[in-house]
């Protein structure tokens, strides 16, 4: 879909020891196994507890002074790139990540896939892998230069963990033409999640999103923006949970349906466009932040619907034109009591955001918040 179809579809909007049990002996002597049958028997008691011990999950380690090979990932001798540690990983295995820069063109030639880089098709985490920084976002950056074909950067199957608060990383995606470049957590069961991360777009066109999501996936504590204008088409769409995330300078801040928690959509073109046209259920809208968008702050398509909460949300000077914070398109009823407006008197002119009812909708809005509900939101992310 064009950002033009967008606009005009929204509004143009070890082992435990052996322990005796009480009345037992530690030692057992045993005195029919002959002198020759000893080794034997050793045999079978070890064969027997390597059975029995439970696999240990493996940490891989990834720094920018490492060497990718077959066997890399140990402390001493880590990986280069995070791409071969994830090759690595299985199931509740980790990858962490020392800081520093690593990317798909780690000397800016344009040719990629060398070794070291990170590989050009995007990163594959397998399901129930963790891949977090050692150090933070502010000390790890992974760059991606998409060239010219779609690359998911992080493609998350079930279950998986793409960063951690504090310690996620920076990621900065400069697509060269219209292929959308992005974050994703493609969750088809499970629950995948992303945090921590300071996700930054650079693109001539409107075709990247921050973090494009499945069912089941969760997104918190990421903060997602545009270096140039037209850069980010979506800061955060389609998860099941989105909280304490900062999304700025995309065309939607957050789009779609989910459980929206203390999120901040400040200075986008629409902040929060919520639902679909076909029709599909918020869960909850509660203690999100929406300042200076320059559309809508708030947009709930035709057919959709907030079947949890909507409040303690600060709505305020949006959409200058026309003034509307929260634009209720669905064609129905929506509770939208104890939120600010940008002023004591609640919903209304300026410097009050005021509520659109279109589609024949309506919203109730009494009691309102006199003054914005107690900051409990993003913090700084490293």
């Amino acid at each position: 879909m064009t950002m033009n179809d967008r606009l005009s579809t929204a509004r143009p909007h070890p082992i435990t020891p052996f322990r005796a049990r009480e009345g037992e002996t530690k030692v057992r002597r045993v005195t029919s196994v002959p002198a020759s049958g000893r080794g034997s028997c050793a045999a079978l008691i070890l064969a027997l507890f390597l059975i029995a011990a439970p696999a240990r999950a493996a940490k891989f380690h990834v720094e920018n002074w490492g060497v990718d090979s077959g066997s890399c990932g140990a402390a001493a001798t880590p990986c280069r790139s995070i791409g071969k540690a994830v090759s690595l990983a299985v199931s509740g295995d980790s990858v962490l990540v020392g800081p520093g820069r690593y990317s798909n063109d780690l000397n800016h030639n344009d040719t990629f896939n060398e070794p070291g880089e990170e590989p050009s098709i995007g990163i594959t985490i397998a399901p129930g892998v963790t891949v977090m920084s050692t150090h933070g976002a502010a000390a790890t950056k992974l760059d991606y230069i998409v060239n010219g074909v779609p690359s998911i950067v992080i493609s998350e199957g079930p279950s998986a963990v793409f960063g951690k608060k504090n310690h996620g990383f920076t990621i900065y995606l400069a697509p060269s033409s219209s292929v959308p470049g992005l974050i994703a957590v493609n969750a088809s069961a499970g629950s995948s999640s992303t945090s921590g991360n300071v996700i930054l777009f650079n693109a001539p066109v409107s075709h990247g999103f921050g973090i494009l999501g499945g069912t089941f996936g969760t997104a918190s504590d990421n903060r997602i923006g545009a270096v140039g204008t037209g850069s980010l088409d979506d800061g955060i769409v389609g998860l099941s949970l989105v909280k304490n995330n900062v999304v700025n300078n995309a065309l939607f801040g957050f789009d779609g349906n989910a459980t929206y928690r203390h999120n901040v959509a400040v200075e986008n073109t629409f902040g929060f466009n919520l639902g679909d046209p076909s029709g599909s259920a918020v869960t909850e809208f509660t203690n999100n932040i929406v300042v200076a968008n320059s559309f809508e702050g708030v947009s709930l398509n035709p057919g959709s619907s907030v079947t949890g909460a909507f409040k303690n949300n600060t709505i305020d000077n949006n959409d200058p034109v026309n003034n509307c914070g929260l634009d209720n398109g669905s064609g129905g009823l929506l509770s939208a009591a104890k939120n600010f407006w940008g002023a004591g008197t609640g919903p209304g002119a300026n410097p009050a955001d005021a509520i659109c009812n279109d589609n024949g909708s309506t919203t109730g809005f009494i009691p309102f918040l006199t003054h914005p509900a107690p900051a409990s939101g993003p913090g700084a992310i490293q």
